[in-house]
């Protein structure tokens, strides 16, 4: 049996010294569908997209992306029906993926455009000025 709050201790811990090996089995682990437990499901998205770390935006995407396709198409890429009598029907798991990807995308976006704004331009008109007319 699982000690689930030893897992969530860890995986709040992960958001803070995440690695890129870290990052990696948490891709693998969510994408294997071994994990039946919704809860931890959902604390595993919320830890991949507080982890810090350079370079894993596409592939966090690209995770949460596979995820949200894998609980709403089969494999011959046509949409699974809809029961709503089944109590297994990862609802809750569904919306709350495509909400944080919705808020991963803003805010790596947002990020990506400070980080743009705080390196000196190339072409900016002080540069120029400065290179005309020393």
């Amino acid at each position: 049996m699982l000690d689930l709050s030893n897992i969530f201790r860890i995986l709040e811990s992960l958001m803070y010294a995440g690695t890129d090996a870290a990052v990696n089995k948490l891709c693998d682990i969510l994408l294997r569908n071994k994990i039946s437990n919704e809860h931890l499901k959902m604390q595993m998205v919320d830890t991949l997209t507080k982890i810090k770390i350079r370079g894993s935006e596409s592939k966090i995407t690209d995770t949460l992306v596979r995820l949200i396709k894998n609980l709403k198409f089969e494999n011959d890429k046509s949409l699974k029906e809809n029961d709503f009598d089944e109590q297994g029907q990862p609802y809750n798991l569904i919306n709350f993926l495509i909400s944080e990807l919705s808020i991963y995308e803003r805010k790596c976006m947002a990020e990506a455009i400070e980080e743009n704004l705080n390196k000196p331009q190339k072409f900016s008109a002080t540069v120029t000025r400065t290179k005309i007319n020393p």
